[in-house]
């Protein structure tokens, strides 16, 4: 009969060894699980996203909104989709023709002599979307710098659904034929880099009121942050060629946005629409 006290024990340095390789195993196997996971649920980012899979979400979206819009990859993937140039399009609230270049717009070139002109860049509320032309804030401000004969054009660069990104690749796109003498961005607060995340290969609303989760939070304050530095890049850029510009907020965005102007050191002059017309119908 063997006596147990006379077994041979096993080092205690082996022991020890056993101990940390299994606790390092299980924690490169749960960083790799939380990279899965990040990796499989990320909410693409629309650059990366092909031009056969941006035709597809585009008509996905002209299931539920009028087919007045066509793919748009001429610079690139954050231009998207535009307006058909050249469209006569009818609703109940007004009838307009886009612009050769697919805007609610005059005719982009050659802008005439002695014409100053005010390009202003933005999505829906830009547009006008359920309001007539005449009505939309772009003609308004043409009329009321004309009233003394002064000769200005303010050419409407605004499309339902645009984001921030998109309009600063629009701008630079057609900045050579536009000729603008001065450019307004009407930043609103749903114009993150992407207004609509893709996720999983389908559309998601990724605004601030989406019901999006506390662990999004970052995610948000982050893309935020690169939006306005990417306008301030932008207006850096238009400086360069001495062209003024100016960032127009919506009433509803003026409390937020100087929070991300001072974190992304934002040195742009604004101002914004004195009266809250968010619950209006005005795009």
């Amino acid at each position: 009969m063997v006596d147990t006290h006379t077994r041979r024990r096993s080092p205690t340095w082996l022991l020890k060894v056993l101990v940390s390789t299994t606790a390092g195993l299980l924690a490169v196997a749960a960083v790799l699980s939380v990279v899965t996971y990040k990796l499989a649920t990320r909410a693409v980012r629309l650059q990366d996203v092909s031009v056969a899979q941006r035709q597809a979400l585009l008509e996905e979206s002209n299931k539920i909104a009028p087919s007045i819009y066509q793919p748009f990859p001429l610079a690139g993937p954050m231009l998207f989709y535009h307006m058909t140039p050249f469209t006569r399009y009818e609703n109940k609230f007004d009838t307009f023709t886009t612009n050769e270049l697919g805007f609610r717009a005059v005719a982009t070139s050659p802008k005439p002599e002695g014409v100053k002109r005010i390009v202003v860049v933005g999505d829906s509320w830009t547009f006008g979307s359920g309001v007539k032309k005449e009505d939309t804030f772009t003609s308004l401000l043409e009329s009321l710098l004309n009233r003394n004969a002064h000769r200005w054009q303010v050419y409407n660069f605004g499309i339902p659904g645009w984001n921030t990104g998109n309009e600063i690749a629009a701008l630079q796109t057609y900045f050579s034929r536009v000729m603008p003498d001065a450019v307004v961005f009407c930043t609103t607060s749903n114009d993150i880099d992407d207004a609509y995340g893709i996720w999983n290969g389908r559309l998601m609303n990724r605004g601030f009121n989406s019901g999006s989760l506390f662990r999004h939070s970052y995610a948000f304050e982050s893309r935020w942050i690169r939006v306005f530095k990417s306008l301030q890049a932008e207006v850096d850029a238009l400086a360069a060629r001495r062209g003024p510009s100016l960032v127009y907020f919506l009433a509803e965005w003026r409390k937020l946005a100087p929070y991300y102007a001072k974190a992304a050191d934002f040195r742009v002059p604004t101002s914004s629409c004195p009266v809250d017309i968010s619950t209006r119908n005005t795009g």
